[in-house]
This record gives C-alpha cells, structure tokens and sequence, in this order.
C-alpha cells in the first residue's frame, strides 16, 4: 500500500509461514517519494529474486537478472544499432566547403574557406619540409584566435597529429605534456609564450604571424603536395589530454574517423547547419575543443571566437553572444551559470538567435537548465555526457520545461553509441539496479600514448549481448542506473576521489 505519511521510504513486513506453506509479505511505500509505476516495478523485482532463490538457494545475489514492468524501455535503449558509415579525414570534406563561405571569426580577422585552406595548406607544406611525417605528434601552443584553426587543420593537412596545450597552464604541467607527447615538431601563435621545456635539437618550431601566416623564418612556400584523401580513418588524428582528476593526466589517442564521423551525427540528430554560428568557448587544452573548431568548419558553417582573456568576465559572454548572433554554443555548467546570471533573468537581455545550448562535463540540475532559456528562449538545453575515450559526447538528453527530478539525467547514446550498466559478473544491470557506466561506440579512441597497461584496464573487449566482432567497451570510472523512463542516470563514482573546486 502506499502512505503520505509513511514513516520510511519502504518498509516490508514478512509475516511466519502459515500452515499451507505460504509465505505472507507486505509493505508500505512513501507516494511522497516513488511514484505507483516504480513501486509496481520494484514488486515485480522483488518476486523475481525470491523466485531466483527458491529456484537454486545457493546463487550469488549479484547474478540474479531483474526485469520487471519498466523492462521494455530498457530492451529499446541498449538495442545495438546499426553502425554509422565510416568517413574519411575531415580534410578533404574542409575542402570540399565553397571558398567564398565564411569560415572563421575573431575579434580581427574574418577569413573565408578558401582563406583558411591556403594558410593551413602554407602551415602543411612548412611542417612536411621540416621534417614531419605521417603519424607523427605536433605540439600546439594555443591561444583563443583564428590561426589556432589554421594550426589544427595545418597539422591534420599534414598528414600529423595534433596535441594542443595551453601557456595558462602551469608549467610544470606544460613539460609533463610535452614529453608524454614527444612531438616531431611545436606550432606557436604567440612569440611570447613559452613552450615550458627545452626542447631536443631535432625538434621543428613553426611561428604563425599575425595574420595566421607561416612567419618569413620558417616559410616554405612548397605547395600543398599531399593528397589528403590518402589520410585513413584509423590514421592517428590527434592526442587529447584528459583532466587528471583521478590522477596523473593521459594522452588520448584519437582516429580520423572519430572527428569525421561526430559532426554529421550531431548535424543529424539536433538540426545543424551550415547556416549556423557556432562559439568556440570550450577549454583549450582538453578534447572539447576539437568538437567547437571542427563542427562547425565540417558542416561549413561559421566559427567565432571570444577574447580568451574576458570569457570569464561578468556579463561578457552573454554580451558577445549576441553581437556574434551566435545560434549554438557547448557550454560546461560552470561556465553555462556565469552566463546565464549575467542576463539577470531577463530573457530580453540574452541571444535571442541561440537556438541549441549543449551542456558537458559535469552534473547538471534542472535548476541550471531552467536559468539556461534566459540566455535564449527558444533554445533547447541539451545535457550531453562522454569522456575523452570516447571521442566527445556519446549519449544524450534534452530538457524538458519541467524535470522530475532535481538532476538531468545522462539520457541515451547518440548515432550509433550506446551508454550501458553494467552489474556484478559483467552482465546488463535490470531497471533501477546500480552497476557501473561503460560506454559502447565503434568510435572510441585507439587508446592512451605509450601506457599499454592503462589502455587494457579502461578499453576493453565487448562482452555484452549483441557485441559487434571486435568491438571494444570503454570502463568510465562512473556508476549508473538505468531509469524506468529509459535513460541513464548518473550516480557517482566508482572510486572515493574528492573534487576541490
């Protein structure tokens, strides 16, 4: 039965065996705190175990499998679908974009496609001469500005991959970045900024000037030889740095196909196009980055850039934003609540044309996706959750104007991803059960640089029902729930680290 007033969440009563064998159970259950579809469920549940157990009383607990009412949901969320088509280097579909499109904007420059392909092509041709061969890693020495692009696509173009590191950084995390990474050559933007270490004798530093251009010491004006459709989708594309909060931080190695293939899913699924405005305001030194610069510039749309230095300011994102008329924007909740309090709750004072607000790397409440539609009112507030591993985001959930609970949960993969929990014995967690979060994608990374035995314990061999041939999970690190609702709700971690700040 259920009680307003009841005493517990649950309580269960279980009366001696009557005569005829029978074993009496009842309960009482808070309706203040579960609604009568879980308190159904959970009845199913209960009379599944102790079935289980009469059955063979000698099972573990952990390897009793629940369904129950909320069943079907759960069956369509973990269904395995169908693999997205696997496509080339970014490259080439860069290329593929009219010259005369804008591409990049900062607060000097505005350059088209065909402007920005001629200097990366300048950046390619600098780098092959110095040295540089397929494969290989080239440090970036980033700043939030146009020529940061041309050094990304200067790199892919030849034929390298990208590891990008932020002078903000303390240094001592720049030099541990550094020789994890051993690049074959660095990229600055900046004169001023230091690399943080000395650097081998045999390795390349390319300046770009001013105006994105190879400076005249370094120049080479050899033309762009390589024939980018030769780039592969399992040729390393770049080494991603995760955040280091359970640890000593590790270089991610990312694939081509991964970059090319996450634009066109996210393009698909939330309706973008080349007629949007993205902003870049993710963190420069962390994975999130790729998703703001290459999005966009895939789908052949516009990029713009804040001033690094005032992002954090009181007031100016939200100003910029609509100067910019940005119409999609990939913000983490902290950064997300500067800018939606900047608005003072005045919808009039936001970006009117925002029209998707994706939200990534930590929890987020419906509070927060409330204040959101102040930024813009017509936007959808999407929650989005991945890891470096897995190339950006994998699952998905869009907020509805009224949550029923004080968290957004993780939602569902995207494409053809999939967030699964998994219990005790590696088997699908049932409805409700807590097991930890592992994350399902023909898209993850190849693994981490030069660790083999960390790459074996977090990537491992799929062993859930409908594994693809070769397929690989990735471990998070995160603990879960599947929701009677279909989603995945997150439920803290599996390890005891505590965050400051």
């Amino acid at each position: 039965q259920t009680a307003t007033h009841a005493n517990f969440d649950w309580t269960l009563y279980v009366q001696p065996l009557r005569a005829d064998g029978s074993l009496p159970i009842a309960w009482v259950v808070d309706a203040r705190r579960f609604s009568e579809a879980r308190t159904r469920a959970a009845q199913a549940q209960l009379a599944q175990l102790l079935a289980a157990l009469i059955d063979d009383p000698a099972q573990h607990l952990d390897q009793v499998r629940f369904t129950g009412v909320a069943e079907p949901s759960h069956a369509a969320l973990i269904g395995w679908p169908q693999p997205a088509p696997w496509r080339g280097s970014c490259v080439a579909q860069i290329d593929a974009v009219p010259a005369d499109r804008v591409a990049v904007v900062d607060d000097a420059v505005i350059w088209r496609y065909g402007d920005l392909r001629a200097r990366a092509a300048r950046l390619a041709a600098t780098l092959r001469a110095s040295g540089v061969r397929r494969g290989d890693v080239v440090m970036v020495v980033a700043r939030r500005r146009a020529a940061l692009v041309v050094a990304v696509l200067g790199v892919l173009r030849a034929g390298a991959a990208f590891a990008v590191v932020d002078p903000a950084e303390p240094a001592a995390r720049r030099s541990k970045r550094l020789a994890c990474a051993a690049p074959r050559a660095v990229v600055r933007l900046d004169r001023r900024d230091a690399i943080a270490a000395p650097l081998p004798s045999d390795v390349a530093v390319v300046q770009l000037d001013a105006g994105g251009w190879v400076d005249g010491a370094h120049r080479t004006d050899a033309g762009d030889a390589r024939d980018t459709a030769a780039l592969q989708p399992t040729d390393l594309a770049y080494l991603a740095f995760t955040s280091g909060s359970t640890g000593e931080p590790k270089a991610v190695r990312g694939h081509h196909g991964a970059l090319a293939t996450y634009a066109p899913t996210q393009a698909e699924r939330f309706d973008l196009c080349a007629d949007d405005r993205f902003a870049a305001t993710s963190a420069l030194a962390h994975d999130p980055l790729q998703r703001d610069l290459l999005t966009p510039l895939l789908l052949g749309a516009r990029l713009h850039l804040p001033d690094d230095d005032r992002l954090l300011e009181p007031g100016y994102l939200a100003a910029w934003m609509t100067r910019a008329a940005i119409t999609v924007v990939n913000l983490t909740p902290a950064l997300a609540r500067i800018a939606a309090t900047a608005t003072g709750g005045d919808p009039s004072t936001g970006p009117t044309r925002l029209r998707r607000i994706f939200l990534v790397g930590d929890v987020l409440t419906a509070d927060d996706a409330a204040a959101l539609r102040a930024l813009g009112p017509s936007a959808r507030v999407i929650n989005s959750f991945g890891a470096t591993e897995t190339s950006r985001g994998v699952s998905y959930h869009v907020a509805r104007a009224v949550e029923p609970h004080p968290t957004l949960p993780l939602g569902q993969g995207i494409g053809d991803a999939q967030l699964w929990v998994v219990a005790a014995h590696g088997r699908a967690a049932g409805v409700g059960e807590l097991g930890a979060l592992m994350m399902r994608t023909p898209h993850l990374a190849q693994g981490y640089h030069a660790a083999p035995a960390a790459t074996a314990a977090r990537f491992v061999p799929d062993f859930l029902p409908d594994a693809a041939p070769g397929a690989r999970l990735y471990r998070t690190g995160d603990l879960g729930r599947f929701a009677p609702d279909g989603w995945v709700r997150f439920a803290g971690r599996r390890d005891f680290q505590v965050q400051i700040r």
